[in-house]
């Protein structure tokens, strides 16, 4: 299931107190490829996953530990955990540090 509730996605930025802090996806609506980035003030556990609308799971980009740092090469490519092309629509992308979490819009067309 979706992390959080589907009505606190972040649309104007993080908390300056937070640890981490996800950019908005760009290209955004996207055909063929998306680049997510993101800023780890703290080394730490993180999970990126997208989910769909109806907050079904439809794929872990990653899940591991990072160094502080500033992270630009993650990719999302519309497709699901086994590659197959999504639906055209509206995902969301989730990243998870600990037990706070940030969760961005993303439109994929075909």
């Amino acid at each position: 299931t979706l992390v959080g509730d589907v009505s606190n996605i972040d649309s104007s930025g993080a908390n300056a107190s937070d640890s981490f802090y996800l950019y908005q996806n760009y290209p955004n609506p996207f055909k063929s490829e998306t680049r997510i980035r993101y800023i780890l003030k703290e080394a730490a556990p993180v999970k990126i996953e997208i989910f769909s609308i109806r907050g079904e799971k439809i794929k872990s980009l990653f899940n591991g530990e990072q160094d502080t740092g500033t992270y630009e090469d993650l990719t999302w490519d519309g497709t699901g955990q086994e590659r197959n092309k999504v639906s055209s629509g509206l995902y969301f992308c989730t990243m998870q540090v600990g037990n706070k979490s940030h969760t961005k819009k993303i439109i994929f067309l075909k």
